[in-house]
């Protein structure tokens, strides 16, 4: 559901439909705090799977000399990425 949306997030998603998205370092504590139903994995513990990992793939690939968007730039695309989610069964 994130391709019907135009923004700049490196993402990584994987053969059974999980997205990661790669934000800003530090920034991720507040999507956790806004988007219940969503896993944030953030601080020092936390991993995500790169590439070359079996089954996972870029969505949107990272563009060498850009970084990372924080997530207040992300938000309200994420916000009507949820808010669709859930109007079709895809989230509770």
């Amino acid at each position: 559901m994130l391709d019907r949306f135009t923004f700049y997030a490196p993402a990584v998603a994987t053969v059974h439909g999980a997205v990661s998205l790669v934000v800003e370092h530090g920034t991720s504590p507040r999507l956790a705090e806004t988007f219940a139903g969503l896993t944030v994995h953030h601080g020092p513990g936390a991993w995500i799977a790169l590439l070359p990992s079996y089954s996972v793939r870029w969505e949107t690939p990272p563009e060498p000399l850009r970084s990372p968007p924080h997530t207040l730039a992300i938000r309200p695309h994420l916000e009507r990425v949820v808010t669709l989610a859930r109007r079709f069964g895809e989230l509770p």
